[in-house]
Parts: C-alpha cells; structure tokens; sequence
C-alpha cells in the first residue's frame, strides 16, 4: 500500500489526501482475512514538513466478523484505528543517526519504531497493520451489558435466564471447608 510524494516533495507544507480501499490479506495478519466483512477504508494525509521528511496521519476503517468471549456468539465489530507516522528519507542525516544509535546499541537494538522511504513513494502497510492491531480490543465483548454463558448448563444468558445455581467455590480450597465446620 504505497503513497507517490512526488507531486508534493519539493514543496514543504504541501498535503495529499488520500483514500485507499485494501484488502484485508495484504496486511498479513493471520485470522484477520477471515473475519473481514469489507476491505479496509484507509484514509491519509501526508503532509511535506521539510527536509525529506512526511508526516502521515490518518485512520483505517472496518467490519469485522468477531466472537463474543463471553457468550460466543458471533457478532459484527465496527473497527477504527488512527495512525499518525512520520517517514524519513533513507540515506539522509535522520536515516544515519538511527544507524549509529543501531550500531552503539549492539546486540539490543533501540526499540524505536521509525519509517524510512526512498525515491517517491512511502509504504503504508506496516503503518495500517499496526493500527489495526492496536484498534481490535483485548477483551472481545459483543456489548458490555453482555451476560456470557452459564457455567453450569451452557445456556447464553442473554437469551434465556436458567435456574441453575453457581458454585462459586475453588474445588482447590474445598478441603478448607470442613475446618469451618469442625467442632473440636
């Protein structure tokens, strides 16, 4: 997924606005093609701030197919990550300071995420994919007033309420219960 600069490259301060429509499978993320409902709206602006240097900010849009971890039932996620980059020209004095911080750090490189490009296009893909990453939730909840299942009988207790009564004992601990009742 590549932007071409050249049109704004040697005039600092220029914009390009741009909307792009990917499909799922090139970012690479494993199980991501599958849950696609669409292909990804991207929309970015890249921004010319000088010195071979281009900020990008924008964000990606989706509909993922996803399964509640708490009553299983699939349900439609409507994804949106924001991303904001700045991108430097490999081979300019920020591409050869980054090298030098590599080459002193040895065996630990730095941990900085930074883009490089050359010529006239800057690539997209690392930037979106992470975005997208960063936009799927850690816990996936069809809604926050979501019930789950019931750990006896397996009912989704969204749809029907069961009667059935939850130990909520740790069958690790049970041996510590008959000291509660001991009478010696």
């Amino acid at each position: 997924m590549r932007i071409d600069v050249s049109e704004i490259k040697g005039h600092k301060g220029a914009q390009l606005d741009r909307r792009i429509s990917v499909d799922c499978e090139q970012l690479g993320i494993d199980g991501l093609e599958q849950q696609c409902l669409r292909p990804l709206d991207v929309q970015a602006v890249v921004t010319n701030i000088g010195d071979g240097t281009f900020s990008v900010d924008g964000h990606v849009e989706c509909e993922l197919e996803l399964v509640c971890s708490r009553c299983l039932e699939p349900f439609t996620y409507h994804l949106l990550g924001e991303f904001s980059e700045e991108f430097f020209l490999e081979g300019g004095e920020r591409h050869e300071q980054w090298q030098r911080r590599q080459e002193e750090a040895g065996n630990h490189p730095a941990d900085e995420q930074i883009r490089f490009y050359s010529g006239n296009r800057l690539d997209l893909t690392d930037t979106v994919r992470d975005a997208v990453m960063l936009a799927v939730p850690m816990k996936i909840v069809c809604r926050d007033e979501c019930q789950g299942i019931c750990p006896v009988c397996g009912q989704n207790k969204n749809q029907h309420q069961c009667s059935c009564q939850a130990d909520d004992v740790d069958l690790r601990w049970t041996v510590l219960k008959d000291f509660l009742h001991d009478d010696k």
